[in-house]
């Protein structure tokens, strides 16, 4: 019985600290995680050959794995100035040939307190909230579906705020550039065959 009321209580705590200022994602689409595999590791090369620039983005093409094919990601990296510590990787592209949208895939550092998830804020526009669903040796990542209503708000938008709390549940706000997102985007689109 005490154990059942310590839980209820924690429930209630976990409630109310995860309000308004931070709100965890409502009815979170599900979205299949790629495997470590599949996931496009942006080059720890500052210029790699083939990689075009865009903006504050970057377009990189490379052979998928086990596939006779290239696949190609847009990718912006946030580091500490003073450090150079990745504070926030962003990877796009279209992964998945189920599907027409493209999925943002965003890395938060190891140590994240995972429960809320992230934000992706915009100003002017709605809140992008997605779970933290995997980690690996690299960080943890939200795999996010851009539909067209959140791919519009970020070709519109000159800066997002990527958001999230650390271990000791302090908030972490990073900035994204989106200078360069549309052009990055329209780039990796799959073109129509024969087109």
């Amino acid at each position: 019985m005490q154990g059942h009321r310590i839980a209820c209580a924690l429930f209630v705590f976990i409630a109310i600290w995860a309000g308004p200022a931070f709100a965890a994602p409502q009815s979170p689409e599900v979205v299949v995680p790629l495997t470590p595999a599949e996931t496009p590791q942006p080059p720890k090369d500052a210029a790699p050959e083939g990689l075009a620039v865009f903006g504050d983005w970057k377009k990189l093409c490379e052979p998928a794995p086990g596939k006779t094919t290239q696949l190609c990601f847009g990718f912006q990296k946030v580091s500490f100035s003073e450090t150079k510590a990745q504070l926030l990787q962003a990877v796009v592209g279209y992964f998945r040939a189920d599907r027409a949208d493209p999925t943002l895939i965003v890395t938060v550092p190891l140590g994240a307190f995972l429960l809320p998830g992230l934000e992706i804020r915009i100003k002017g526009r709605k809140t992008i909230r997605s779970d933290i669903q995997y980690c690996f040796s690299n960080g943890c990542q939200a795999a996010i579906r851009l539909d067209e209503a959140k791919q519009d708000a970020l070709r519109k938008a000159g800066e997002a705020e990527v958001v999230f709390l650390d271990a000791g549940h302090q908030r972490i706000s990073v900035p994204l550039s989106l200078k360069g997102f549309t052009a990055v985007l329209d780039a990796l689109k799959p073109r129509a065959a024969g087109g």
